[in-house]
């Protein structure tokens, strides 16, 4: 199940969502067999077969206020938690939970002119460390073996709208060049990187 709530007024919006999930017969990855090899070249052989019961819960917070004139702080946040009740052996977490996760976002909407509508923002993105592995993640090879470290990143971007046709933005991501990668990820995501785009309709 599912609760959400939302509070707003002129300056401030706030909104909070939280679940609650049942889990008969969870979905989980297991060692087997292929033409009697439990290995083919050099990796472990794996399938989908049916777990026990298990659940997940969470929480997502959202934040807007406008601090002045042109000037929003905005930000998220996310938890999740997941736990499988094993009925033969010891419970165990469930697998590729993600770690808690937020962004803050602070946006200048210039002043706007006859033909253009630009913006400046800044945001930080960051994540905790996930370290309650099931005995999958702990398998897994493109999750590390104490868990997927915290990990921090410092952006920029802006834009520009030229008479409601051409859209040019421009963004420099993970300015301190950060070494990290998303929980289960089998590749590190890019270290610092420009990205530059042009979009126009007709």
């Amino acid at each position: 199940f599912e609760l959400l709530t939302r509070w707003q007024c002129k300056r401030l919006s706030i909104g909070v969502t939280g679940f609650y999930s049942f889990i008969e017969e969870i979905i989980k990855r297991v060692p087997s067999t292929y033409q009697g090899l439990d290995e083919v070249d050099g990796k472990t052989v794996y399938k989908n077969t049916n777990g026990d019961r298990a659940i997940v819960y969470g929480v997502e917070s959202n934040l807007s206020v406008m601090l002045m004139k042109g000037i929003i702080l905005s930000g998220n946040f996310t938890y999740t938690y997941g736990r499988e009740f094993v009925d033969n052996g010891a419970d165990d977490y469930v697998s590729r939970i993600p770690p808690m996760y937020g962004i803050v976002k602070v946006r200048w909407n210039l002043p706007k002119t006859k033909s253009a509508k630009s913006y400046i923002e800044g945001y930080i993105k960051s994540a905790g460390r996930q370290n309650k592995l099931s005995d999958e993640d702990v398998a897994d090879v493109r999750i590390p073996k104490d868990g997927t470290p915290d990990w921090t990143t410092y952006n920029i971007r802006g834009g520009v709208i030229l008479k409601n046709t051409y859209r040019i933005s421009c963004a420099l991501e993970n300015l301190t060049n950060e070494e990290y990668k998303y929980h289960a990820s089998g590749v590190y995501a890019a270290g610092f990187n420009v990205i530059v785009t042009l979009d126009a309709k007709f």
